[in-house]
């Protein structure tokens, strides 16, 4: 992306940040962090771009955030990616996903270590080819002796891959979810109390403790960090046909209280063929700040409201009412 877009990008964040506050920031005022700094800035994709078929559509991020959040998340969240239309062999081909992706080998029922090799294998453990259906080879190394191996030649040999991506996607949806209403709504949502809540005070201040930290010391702080926020996404099973994610279709779905109060939204997330709906705040009043917190710490699941879309500078709303379970157990992160 050209350096003149990221400017003039730049220029329409900060006319809408002046409508917003009466006076433009001088460098860029993060809506993450939110503070206006001279830094490094770059263009933050909404949605990962390791996922193919979903908006490309970005805004300018700081770039110390952007690669904080893509390095620790969404590139494990991409991993993923390899189910559709992928196969544990076709997992052995691809390098960067084989240091992703757990791969287990067995033979008779018994767990098999092994490692890649450019050829050379200690004479205590013995080589294994693998070939793929294009023709191409991969030679293994598995770490048992030769003759331990052909005694288990006739057993029944397996392979499969696992990937826990409960953490990296929960993280990567809010933010996704978060920067869609930014893309929408601008800065009037991002100084919005509920903006505030998500960016400054989830996104913002978990960057702030880990940024400097090495990856294990960012995972391990943040299954606890974000615990208390694991009920604010979960996976479409089945969407309306309509339905194409927010980015395409500006669509939303506006969560009301028993007295018709607003108190969040459901911003849906397209990641390649898989929908993800992710709840936000939408308040300004304490009463209904208060009912989006109740809702991640109770036991209730029944959410009621009904679909808007945003059009240019106005919300058309759907007159029907619609009232469905948001599955409270376990979450994201179990």
């Amino acid at each position: 992306m050209a350096k003149s877009e990221v400017t003039d990008k730049l220029g329409q964040h900060r006319a809408d940040f002046a409508s917003v506050t009466g006076a433009p920031f001088s460098h860029f005022f993060c809506p993450v962090l939110h503070v206006d700094e001279d830094t490094e800035l770059c263009q933050g994709h909404i949605i990962c771009q390791a996922f193919p078929n979903t908006a490309r559509d970005w805004v300018v991020q700081r770039k110390d955030v952007d690669g904080f959040y893509g390095a620790h998340f969404e590139a494990g969240f991409a991993a993923i990616l390899y189910k559709e239309g992928g196969t544990p062999v076709s997992v052995l081909f691809d390098k960067t996903l084989f240091r992703q992706l757990e791969i287990t080998i067995t033979a008779g029922g018994e767990s098999v270590p092994h490692f890649y090799t450019k050829g050379e294998i200690p004479e205590e453990f013995t080589g294994f080819e693998v070939r793929a259906d294009d023709g191409k080879s991969i030679l293994l190394g598995l770490k048992q002796d030769p003759e331990s191996i052909l005694q288990k030649i006739d057993q029944p040999w397996e392979m499969w891959v696992a990937k826990d991506v409960r953490l990296p996607a929960l993280v990567s949806l809010i933010k996704s979810g978060y920067l869609t209403l930014f893309s929408l709504l601008g800065y009037r949502y991002a100084l919005s109390t509920g903006g505030l809540l998500v960016g400054r005070d989830v996104l913002g201040r978990f960057f702030r403790r880990n940024g400097d930290k090495p990856k294990r010391a960012v995972s391990n702080d943040a299954r606890t960090f974000f615990r208390p926020y694991v009920h604010m996404v979960r996976p479409i099973v089945k969407a309306p046909a309509w339905l194409f994610g927010t980015l395409t279709d500006r669509t939303l779905f506006l969560c009301r209280t028993a007295t018709g109060e607003g108190w969040a939204v459901v911003v849906f997330v397209k990641t390649s063929a898989q929908l993800h709906a992710v709840l936000l705040p939408m308040t300004e009043g304490e009463g209904g700040h208060e009912s989006f917190l109740a809702f991640l710490r109770d036991d209730n699941p029944v959410v009621s409201g009904g679909f808007i879309r945003f059009e240019r500078d106005h919300w058309d709303a759907s007159p029907d009412v619609v009232t469905f379970n948001w599955p409270k157990p376990g979450g994201l992160l179990g």
